[in-house]
């Protein structure tokens, strides 16, 4: 057994893999993790100079062990309708003189002074994906979190604990007495995973300079294609974030580079599910071929990149979804103690 293989029996083997549904694979989640493995394969042909490049083979299959099979559980709490098994929208509304320029901006002003000095090894997350099986007549999903936690060091050791969240309704409801069958009290510990020295190999091994030019090379560890648009970066963007806590300069950065490409929408400023005050701006990934947009959330405190969600932005049959349901969302920066949604 190679080390990806012996990763994935260990990831198996801190779940249940008996809650997996016999037609998992035809989620919109488990469709949008199936283009990222075609591409990512595309890429690492590309590349295969690249030392890390093996791993954009098997990390999306990874990731589909340790986070797709436990994150949703849809029961049929009620009938509802097909958007009412996702989370709802985000709220925002778009000032007439808030444009792309003036959000970059206003960003990059809070971010010059430089809360978060230096880029780390480390990365917390707040997030949920869409990943159920649905009554043909349609069934109220039980929106179950996680908080992911993750550190490793130079020697390429680390550890990754992903522990419950607390479950909510799509109709953005608590879920109050007792949880659904297969449903887990927040703060459980759901996956525990430790690496020892050589073990962790991160996509990016080596944290990138400050500079646009500097950052782009880095997103392109996370499949940032050579011609790309605002979506494409933001989905890259999501990817690093997974495996990096980045600097207030390198947020700047990142912002700077969306500024300078095409495709972005400034949607407007609103409250996310952190209950902070965000500015949103859309993007239409090349890589996804039309099937999802990406909505990015920035802090309107701090200036830094605190929240990602996925977007259908056309309907699929099973599960019955509309065009615009949310079918993922991550949140960064966020308190400790946040395990609410």
């Amino acid at each position: 057994m190679n080390w990806a293989e012996d990763r994935v029996a260990r990831a198996l083997q801190a779940i249940d893999p008996a809650t997996t549904a016999l037609d998992e694979g035809r989620s919109p989640r488990s469709q949008l993790v199936l283009e990222d493995i075609i591409h990512g394969r595309r890429r690492a042909e590309a590349r295969p100079a690249r030392g890390h490049s093996r791993m954009l083979l098997w990390r999306p299959i990874a990731a589909v062990f340790i986070f797709a099979v436990v994150v949703v559980i849809a029961v049929p709490l009620t009938t509802a309708s097909a958007i009412a098994l996702t989370p709802p929208a985000l709220a925002l509304s778009n000032p007439s003189d808030l444009t792309l320029e003036k959000l970059v901006d206003r960003s990059v002003a809070e971010l010059s002074s430089g809360r978060v000095t230096e880029p780390a090894r480390e990365f917390q997350s707040l997030g949920w994906y869409l990943d159920a099986t649905v009554t043909e007549d349609g069934s109220t999903a039980v929106i179950s979190p996680q908080i992911t936690r993750g550190t490793w060091e130079e020697d390429l050791s680390g550890r990754i604990v992903i522990v419950a969240g607390r479950p909510y309704l799509a109709t953005d409801s608590p879920v109050d007495g007792a949880l659904p069958d297969g449903g887990v009290p927040p703060g459980t510990v759901l996956s525990d995973m430790s690496f020892v020295a050589g073990e962790y190999q991160p996509l990016v091994a080596v944290a990138p300079g400050e500079s646009v030019e500097e950052m782009r090379s880095f997103l392109r560890g996370y499949g940032l294609p050579e011609k790309y648009n605002a979506g494409d970066i933001m989905l890259a963007v999501g990817g690093a974030f997974g495996e990096w806590t980045l600097s207030d300069q390198q947020h700047a950065s990142i912002l700077r580079l969306l500024a300078d490409s095409a495709g972005a929408e400034v949607l407007g400023t609103g409250t996310d599910r952190a209950g902070r005050q965000v500015w949103g701006v859309r993007g239409r990934p090349s890589q996804t071929d039309g099937a999802s947009s990406q909505l990015m959330l920035v802090s309107a405190d701090t200036g830094r990149i605190v929240g990602l969600e996925t977007i259908l932005t056309r309907a699929v049959e099973e599960p019955p979804l509309e065009a615009g349901a949310v079918i993922s969302y991550t949140m960064w920066d966020t308190d400790e103690g946040n395990v609410d949604q």
